[in-house]
This record gives C-alpha cells, structure tokens and sequence, in this order.
C-alpha cells in the first residue's frame, strides 16, 4: 500500500495538520536538505527507486485502502523491471498483513 508519489504524502500531511502550502514547502525543502536537494524529488521518489532494484518486487495493497489508492501500487508495479501485486479486499491500510498475505510473501521470497 505503498505511494507512488511524495506529492501524495505531502498533500495529505497539510490536510491532516491543517498547514499552510508555504509551512509545507519549507518542510519539504528541510527534508531534502537531509536526504538530497530540492532537484532531486524525482530521485527521491519511489517510483525512481523501484525503477533502480534489479529484482522482482512484491506490492500488497487492498482495494478498500481509504489513505493510498490502488493506482499507486499499479504505479509501481510498472516501474519495477519485474514483480506482482497481491489485491486484498476488505483489510483497508492499517490491517493489510494477516497469516495469508503472509504466507504469500514467504512464497514469494522463496521463488
């Protein structure tokens, strides 16, 4: 239930801490600061991260999720060289691992 975007992220933290787009932008240039340059938010992103990992990748996301919708994880599912995506249903964004989606990624990592 991964986001594809740090747009997303950062839109959700000004609605749920009712800040400002310009207390959100120094917060975000604070951040880049610590982890790279305001240049660098397409490097940053996970989409560009994926892009990078030589390996498949597993992506679980339920369709209910009501903080990241689906089309993220289709998002990343097309940016890595290769992998699947597990849908749930009815477990939400918080709920997500349960013994089967278990089960499924340890016969993923097994492959």
């Amino acid at each position: 239930s991964g986001y594809s975007s740090l747009d997303l992220v950062l839109d959700q933290m000004r609605g749920m801490f009712r800040v400002s787009v310009p207390v959100l932008k120094r917060t975000w240039e604070r951040l880049c600061g610590v982890y790279g340059t305001r240049s660098d938010d397409e490097n940053m992103s996970p989409l560009a991260a994926l892009r990078e990992l030589d390996c498949a990748t597993l992506i679980l996301h339920d369709e209910d999720d009501a903080i990241v919708p689906i089309s993220h994880s289709e998002e990343l599912l097309a940016a890595a060289r290769s992998g699947e995506i597990v849908r749930t249903r009815g477990l939400g964004h918080h709920s997500i691992l349960n013994s089967e989606i278990a089960r499924r990624c340890a016969d993923f990592i097994s492959r």
